[in-house]
């Protein structure tokens, strides 16, 4: 289960600003502003920028509406508003400029005309000369009265000080003469464009760290009661099953191996990894190394030679008397089918224990199924379809096969058959770790889907 860990904290906004005023600069009355009434101007905005862990602009957003108004102040919520901008992981920081436009705004700017030559002084001009932008400095000197400086305000957060200003009274082509705080950095030129603004409010930052951590859910059981050896209904409820020995389960062991559970329980026994559930009548679901073709030809090659061993324990069993030799030889039979059976894989235990369209052809309709012949009609016009989907599988889908990273004037040479054969049997390795692996994430889809509801 997810759970967010969440440290907001304020920190200084004055790093986050473009220009600032130097330390010891005692002509210029700088101010908090703090506790005015926002609410005072309806012009008054919000700008919301976002920085990276690493103080990089990657977001911003002017004018920023989503705040509230408590008394006479701006409240934000950093976190909701990271949030609502997609940035619900992770460390940003928050930062807020809380402006009042002078002249201009972002879709009515002003651009600079001219600049002097030390850069300390700039002529900006309506951009849109239907629109009366410029008729006096009057706000511009009443900022400068109020606090001794404005702002040019050339979006992205980048604010340029501004001490002084001169209107020219000339209404045909209205100017104003802007003198700058600081020389007019490089990355400035002429017909760049900007507002001016006025804080009413010092800015704010507030540096967010959203980290989501997993934390394992309490498991509850639910303990079954113990057996009540009170109950004296035997004869109305399902009885238990018989119980069987060695000499039950081992019968029979003549008949193709399949149809003795002998061989079956030494498989299952065999087995030393956790059993994963798997659908082998579809190749996608457990081939992506080897091929599908050779795997299928590989359990034609051991049913074979399962018959073959079957066949020749049969001529000893029938041979056996006190004869300490036939009896081996019979014993040698019997264990190089177990040992066979024993080794398969998932898939040839599908193909050899189960039966559907997909499996071996079997002879009968019930547990313990028998398999058909290897030269019986059905067998070899199974194979000959099965042989056609796997080629097919191998050819148009299996675009992963370990066998593909072989060059082509290496698998096209017949001499290197055996290396090609030992590459597939690689990949049938790696493909049961991949199962594995595999079955991990549907375990916790399978987790997703509970949690969420879904069947």
């Amino acid at each position: 289960m997810a759970q967010d860990i969440i440290n907001i904290n304020q920190i200084d906004a004055l790093q986050y600003q473009y220009q600032t005023f130097d330390s010891d600069v005692s002509y210029v009355q700088q101010s908090d502003q703090t506790g005015i009434d926002f609410t005072l101007n309806p012009n008054n905005y919000v700008e919301l920028y976002v920085y990276n862990s690493q103080n990089v602009l990657v977001n911003q957003v002017s004018p920023f509406v989503d705040y509230n108004i408590v008394g006479i102040e701006v409240v934000v919520d950093p976190q909701k508003d990271l949030e609502n901008l997609g940035y619900s992981e992770g460390k940003h920081v928050a930062y807020y400029n809380f402006l009042t436009p002078l002249l201009g705004d972002s879709t009515n700017p002003l651009y600079i005309s001219s600049i002097s030559s030390d850069r300390t002084e700039i002529i900006l001009k309506q951009l849109n000369p239907l629109n009366n932008t410029i008729t006096s400095d009057a706000p511009l000197q009443q900022a400068t009265n109020d606090d001794s400086y404005f702002y040019l305000n050339f979006g992205g957060n980048t604010l340029l000080i501004g001490v002084n200003s001169l209107y020219n009274n000339n209404t045909a082509d209205p100017a104003i003469a802007i003198k700058l705080y600081k020389p007019l950095p490089a990355g400035f030129s002429v017909n760049n464009t900007c507002w001016v603004v006025d804080n009413v409010a010092s800015p704010i930052a507030y540096s967010v760290e959203i980290q989501s951590v997993f934390t394992p859910e309490e498991t509850v059981f639910n303990r079954i009661a113990g057996p009540n050896f009170n109950i004296d209904v035997q004869n109305q409820i399902n009885n238990s099953t018989s119980y069987l020995n060695k000499n039950i389960l081992t019968q029979n062991t003549s008949l193709l191996g399949s149809g003795s559970i002998y061989y079956q329980l030494n498989s299952i026994l065999a087995e030393k990894g956790i059993e994963i559930n798997v659908d082998y009548s579809d190749y996608a679901n457990f081939i992506h190394f080897s091929s599908a073709q050779t795997r299928l030809e590989n359990f034609y090659y051991k049913l074979s030679l399962i018959e073959t061993y079957t066949s020749n324990a049969t001529l000893a069993s029938a041979s056996i008397s006190n004869n300490y030799y036939v009896s081996s030889s019979y014993n040698i039979w019997q264990n190089k089918i177990n040992e066979i059976i024993t080794n398969f894989d998932g898939y040839e235990y599908y193909l050899y224990y189960e039966s559907s369209s997909t499996t071996w052809p079997k002879t009968n309709n019930s547990i313990p199924y028998i398999n058909a012949s290897t030269t019986s009609p059905s067998a070899l016009s199974w194979f000959a379809t099965q042989s056609v989907y796997a080629l097919e599988y191998d050819q148009n889908t299996n675009k992963d096969a370990l066998i593909l990273d072989i060059p082509d004037y290496l698998r096209e040479d017949d001499n290197n058959s055996k290396y090609l054969l030992f590459t597939q049997m690689v990949g049938q390795h790696f493909d049961n770790v991949w199962l594995y692996l595999k079955d991990i994430t549907n375990k916790f889809d399978a987790d997703n889907r509970l949690e969420y509801g879904i069947s």
